[in-house]
Order: C-alpha cells, then sequence, then structure tokens
C-alpha cells in the first residue's frame, strides 16, 4: 500500500477557492468559483466544456458543455491526477438539457493512466432531462485522472451539465507544471520509497517490497493466441484446431529491471484432435536457474519433473503446463459428426468451457531481460502423449527429450544445422503465435480456407500480409472459421 497522511477536514492549500479542489484523501470540484481559469489553475480540463449558471444543478454555478452535435467532438472534463488504493469512488451529479434533436445522448466516464490509455467505467444513456446522481466505486491502484465526457449521435443543441463532484483519493497534480495554464498539469512527483529499493512509490508496483518493482505483461494486458496443428511431420488436414489456447504472462522485475518471477496464465480454447495432446514451453535459462514452479495440470503419468517442478532431463528449464488437452474443458455438450470427440472445433457441435490454467515460475537469482527474452518464450505441443513428439513455433528448436530422429520426415524441412525448425519446404508451419484472440479454423477445413492470405503469408517467411488473420476485406472466409454461437 502506498503511504498516505490522513488529516481531517479539508486542506487548505495557499487560498480560500482552493478548498472545493484539493483535499488529503479526496479531490473535489462545485465550480463555485464561476471562472474556468482559475480552474485550470488547480489542474482541471475543460475541453469543449465551460462554467455557467444556466441550467445549474447546485449552488450558483456548474459544469457546462457546448451543444452536443457533433460525435467525432465530444465534450469533456477531465480532473486533475489523482491516487487510488484500490477502494475509492467517485460520486457526481449530471444530466443533459435536452433529449431533442438526436437518438442517444449519454455521458462516459473513464480513467486515464500515466501513459494515457483509457479504461470506460460508466457509460450512461439519458432516458430523459432530470438531475442524475452516481456514485462509481474505483479497483484499480495508482495515478490517474477522471474523465467525463458527453456526446449524443448528433443534431439539436442539447448541453451537458456536470456538478458536486468528489473523488476519494490524493490529488497528485503539480500546479507548477500547467503547460499554457491549460490545466493539463504533470503528476506530482513522489519522494516516497516506502521498501527502499529506489523506486518511488508511485512507480512501484510493489511499494513495500524490495525485490519487486515493476510489472510487464505480455501480449499488453490483453491476451495472445497459439494454435497448433498435430499431425507434424505430415500437414494433414491442416486446420490448426487440434489445440488452441489463449495465453499472458506476466514478467516481475526488481529495482534494476531484472526479472525475479514469470506468471503464466493460459485459458484452452479447443482441441480438436482426438489423440491426448499436451503442452509446455521452454526458458532460454539453465534449468538451475528456477527455484519453484507450480501451477502444472499433470494426471497422464509419462512427464517427470524434479523436485523444482520443472521437467527433469532437461538442460534448459522446461515448464509442461499439461499434459493432456482433452481434460482440460469443462461442461462439455453437443456432438460431432462422424463421431469426432473434438471440443469447439465444430460449428454446431460439441462445446465446452476451457479451464484455466495459472503458472508460477520463480527464480533462485533475478534474470537479465535480454536472456529471458520475450514471452511466450518457446511454446511446443507433446502429440499424442508421445514425449518425444514435440511441435514448436518455426524456427524455435525442440528440448533436450525430443526425439531428432523425425526432422526431415514426412512434410518436415527441418535442418537443425542451419538453425531451420519446424516448416515444410514451402515454410508452412504447424504452430502459430497471434499476440491478440484469435478465430480459430472448423474441423477439416485447411487454415487456408477460412484465412485467405495465409499461405501468402508464410510461403514469405513472414514478409507479406502479416495482418493476415485480421477481419479485413478479402482476408477472411467466415463460413470455414468456428464460431461458438452458432
Amino acid at each position: 500500500m502506498k503511504t498516505k497522511q490522513l488529516l481531517s477536514g479539508l486542506l487548505l492549500i495557499m487560498f480560500t477557492p482552493f478548498i472545493a479542489h484539493a483535499v488529503v484523501g479526496g479531490v473535489s470540484q462545485n465550480f463555485e468559483s464561476g471562472n474556468r481559469v482559475i480552474e485550470r489553475g488547480y489542474c482541471w480540463q475543460f475541453i469543449g466544456t465551460s462554467i455557467s449558471s444556466s441550467n445549474k444543478i447546485s449552488g450558483n454555478y456548474s459544469g457546462y458543455t457546448s451543444a452536443l452535435n457533433n460525435p467525432a467532438d465530444p465534450r469533456r472534463f477531465i480532473s486533475p491526477w489523482v491516487e487510488f488504493d484500490g477502494s475509492d469512488e467517485i460520486s457526481f451529479q449530471h444530466k443533459v438539457t435536452s433529449l431533442a434533436g438526436a437518438t442517444q445522448h449519454f455521458i462516459q466516464v473513464s480513467l486515464i493512466d500515466l501513459n494515457g490509455n483509457t479504461t470506460q467505467i460508466l457509460n450512461y444513456q439519458y432516458a430523459n432531462t432530470q438531475v442524475q446522481t452516481q456514485t462509481l466505486t474505483v479497483n484499480v491502484t495508482g495515478v490517474y485522472q477522471v474523465q467525463w465526457l458527453f456526446n449524443s449521435t448528433g443534431g439539436g443543441s442539447s448541453r451537458g451539465v456536470i456538478d458536486d463532484i468528489f473523488i476519494t483519493g490524493d490529488y497528485m497534480a503539480d500546479p507548477t507544471n500547467n503547460p499554457n495554464g491549460s490545466g493539463a498539469c504533470a503528476p506530482m512527483p513522489s519522494g516516497d520509497d516506502e521498501d527502499g529499493d529506489g523506486v518511488a512509490n508511485l512507480d512501484d508496483a510493489y511499494p513495500d517490497d524490495p525485490a519487486r518493482a515493476y510489472n510487464t505483461y505480455f501480449p499488453a494486458q490483453s491476451y495472445g493466441t497459439l494454435t497448433v496443428e498435430d499431425l507434424w511431420p505430415r500437414l494433414g488436414d491442416y486446420d490448426f484446431n487440434d489445440f488452441v489456447i489463449k495465453y499472458r504472462f506476466l514478467q516481475v522485475s526488481n529495482s534494476n529491471n531484472d526479472v525475479v518471477e514469470v506468471f503464466g496464465d493460459f485459458i484452452p480454447q479447443a482441441a480438436g484432435s482426438g489423440i491426448k495432446n499436451g503442452f509446455g514451453f521452454m526458458l532460454p535459462v539453465p534449468a538451475a536457474t528456477v527455484a519453484n514452479c507450480t501451477g502444472t495440470s499433470l494426471t497422464e503419468n509419462y512427464i517427470n519433473l524434479s523436485e523444482t517442478g520443472i521437467e527433469s532431463g532437461q538442460q534448459n528449464a522446461v515448464v509442461i503446463v499439461l499434459d493432456n488437452a482433452k481434460n482440460m474443458f469443462t461442461g462439455v455438450s453437443g456432438t460431432n459428426p462422424e463421431g469426432i470427440t473434438g471440443v469447439n472445433s465444430y460449428t454446431g457441435g460439441r462445446t465446452g468451457n476451457g479451464t484455466p490454467i495459472e503458472i508460477s515460475v520463480y527464480f533462485e537469482q533475478p534474470v537479465n531481460p535480454q536472456l529471458l527474452g520475450n514471452p511466450p518464450y518457446n511454446p511446443f505441443l507433446i502429440i499424442n502423449s508421445q514425449r518425444g513428439k514435440e511441435v514448436h513455433l518455426p524456427d524455435f528448436p525442440p528440448t533436450d527429450l525430443a526425439d531428432l530422429s523425425l526432422f526431415g520426415t514426412g512434410d518436415d524441412a527441418s535442418v537443425p544445422g542451419q538453425g531451420r525448425y519446424y516448416k515444410s519446404p514451402d515454410n508452412l508451419p504447424w504452430m502459430l503465435n497471434i499476440a491478440a484472440d484469435f478465430d480459430h479454423p472448423i474441423e477439416k477445413s485447411p487454415i487456408q480456407h477460412g484465412y485467405l492470405r495465409f499461405i501468402e503469408w508464410a510461403m514469405s517467411g513472414g514478409t507479406q500480409y502479416q495482418n493476415w488473420y485480421m477481419d479485413l476485406n478479402g482476408y477472411r472466409n467466415p463460413q470455414n472459421i468456428y464460431h461458438a454461437d452458432q
């Protein structure tokens, strides 16, 4: 928790008008100064908005927007920077002056983080012109601005009105760093360093833990997708639904930016195969680097683990996430044609919910992030419980337990001595990593029948049509792509 100074009542800063703006434990705005220039001096921003005595909600003045007649130009009020502790609230009153001239009038409330990213916490559509009282819970921790955005679908002369804003949390804006008096103040620097690791509490994701300081998510805080064709070394039906799994990794680093632990979140999406497939990933660090690994799902007794929870017999650290993808779905129902037992591979067939898996890897000593590389590291599939039969991303090497005699057989054109792995003569891969959600192909439909630019992308070595998986004009045939709701 960030250290907070607790005072009773209001903190008077500089002169009396500031009473309505900054409070230790709260930031308020009632617009009673009547002058937005003054409020901008306190780091409030007015974009297409002002302060007016017309249509006021309480007191002599309220916040007031210009006409909500252009959807491309919404009207906004933005608060100063506020530090939240995960249990704060935002309260305010609001209304619109008319519902005429547009099919919808609405207010959206969002949090803006230090990187300029917004997270919407309210989208309210007006059904009348009565004053609305709103209290929103803020569950995040850290320093944010609050944005109130009024808009409509266009037309008319309706205006938005807001008043009596109160935000619990600490005022963290720097009025001395206020470019052109616009109110777009910089966040206040924090000299507090509770754990003494050299990282200020404001920038420290673990302010009371000297061994940890930063969180880095891959890919960002969203999920990526790994999808596999399991008939390697043959191309087979090449439908890439034999195993599909969403992933997100978190690297936790210390104040020197060295990684102290890695967390992996996995959600199986499909198991179109009728065989038992396992899944894991290899870290490019010695096995002895890992102090402990937890969270794996192993039921089939063909994986041997060391005392630290990683796979034994490996020079590098290898984490086996699961050893039977077919066991990772609950609530399975429905029937596939042709007696196939796959899950989430036939539109209108058998469906199930993937069981989330959370993997934790703790290191003996902090690891240089350049040595560790970026997630998903080196993921691979173990085909049909045959431990030596691995499938990796193209040009990623196998683990020490792989059966190297399979290279160069079937449709595989791997040349280990040249660093070429898991590609056909035409550069077609057997595993794909997509840093986004991915709609996998339906059963028995080759991926190129659903994703019309895939072959050109693959054969070019990834230089052409790098957005082949996106839903763009001429890129997809939706009839050959799985849709769970049909």
